[in-house]
């Protein structure tokens, strides 16, 4: 989004005609985004809400901005979130008040939801998912060509399905109608909502969902792939093995880039433990290990609460990366991989932090 508001603030600014205080104002508050200083953008547009006191744009973009540093919070320092959510509320409620019936209104409302849903799903996804949905289903009556608001509907969509393992085929092609609309959008003015198609692609590239038997072959070329915890002999882990585990021991999870399965997971639930988590060589370091690793557990933790093990070579990135996440090493197996575990309660906390 930051790309966007960059790509904005440097076309208002570029602007040759005279330029009102307003114009300049939201320029420069527009710029500050886009050079990464939320906070700065964010009280510049509560300077200008105070003197443009019937414009509901001011207020839209600090509910924005905010909603849009909640997001980042969650993974950076989530004790932040609940004050960037609460602050784009009050702004949220103000520009409601200035401009009722408005659909970009609603989709930015539907993000707030979200991010509180994202931030705590079991005290949250109950309780918001329906009011999000609402948002978006009013938008969509007043507005069906937005193009925000029908690709911000298929993203929460597709969050949904991923979560509960469920194709994602509709709401992709969504997301597609959501590019063409882009393509033909007009903003009322330069000041207005015009983010979206690069999300939009991002998404389209790369999605998550629940692994299925005729995904069998490409999971395989994926783990025979890998430069570390490499298989000495690929007909170890034979095709009927990897359809046992995810269909009757646990579950899997795949990622699709490019119209192909570049990272998967799976876990064992029967005997509590992280069967496979590999990722592509070529598209390493792009978070795809992370988010299989955070569906997985999410999945298996909301199945038990048991200790879950796993094992890897030792002096790994694979090592790292656990590390990093969370598990704790606990000994060595007799294969000389490293053992970790990972506690319902060490889950719990590293969610909550």
């Amino acid at each position: 989004m930051t790309k966007i508001i960059t790509a904005l603030a440097l076309f208002v600014c570029s602007m040759t005609f005279a330029q009102t205080q307003y114009e300049k104002g939201m320029g420069k508050a527009l710029g500050l985004w886009g050079e990464g200083k939320p906070a700065e953008a964010s009280a510049m547009f509560e300077r200008i809400a105070l003197v443009e006191k019937d414009n509901w744009l001011p207020d839209y973009y600090i509910a924005l901005i905010n909603t849009t540093e909640a997001f980042a919070a969650i993974e950076k320092n989530r004790g932040n979130l609940p004050a960037l959510l609460e602050k784009a509320q009050k702004a949220q409620n103000e520009a409601t008040a200035l401009s009722p019936n408005n659909p970009e209104l609603m989709v930015t409302q539907a993000l707030i939801y979200t991010a509180w849903i994202v931030y705590d799903p079991q005290v949250n996804g109950m309780t918001l998912s329906g009011k999000t949905m609402e948002q978006y289903y009013k938008a969509l009556a007043i507005a069906p060509n937005n193009p925000r608001v029908v690709f911000s509907k298929a993203e929460f969509e597709i969050g949904g399905a991923k979560y509960f393992g469920k194709d994602t085929k509709p709401m992709c092609a969504q997301i597609e109608k959501a590019i063409e609309l882009f393509a033909t959008f007009k903003p009322e003015s330069p000041f207005h909502p015009n983010w979206g198609l690069e999300r939009a692609q991002e998404v389209l590239k790369m999605l998550y969902r629940e692994a299925h038997s005729d995904d069998i072959a490409q999971i395989q070329i994926v783990r025979n792939a890998v430069k570390e915890n490499r298989l000495s002999n690929p007909n170890i882990v034979p095709d009927k093995d990897v359809l046992f585990y995810i269909t009757e021991k646990g579950k899997g999870w795949v990622c699709i880039a490019e119209e192909k399965i570049v990272g998967f997971s799976i876990v064992d639930l029967q005997e509590n433990n992280i069967w496979a988590l590999f990722v592509h060589p070529d598209y390493a370091e792009k978070g795809i290990g992370k988010e299989l690793h955070r569906l997985m557990l999410a999945w298996y933790f909301e199945q038990t609460r048991k200790t879950v093990y796993l094992g890897t070579a030792p002096n790994t990135r694979a090592e790292v990366f656990y590390t990093k996440q969370g598990w704790n090493a606990v000994g060595i197996y007799t294969n000389g991989e490293v053992k970790f575990e990972m506690t319902f309660e060490n889950y719990q906390s590293k969610q909550e932090s």
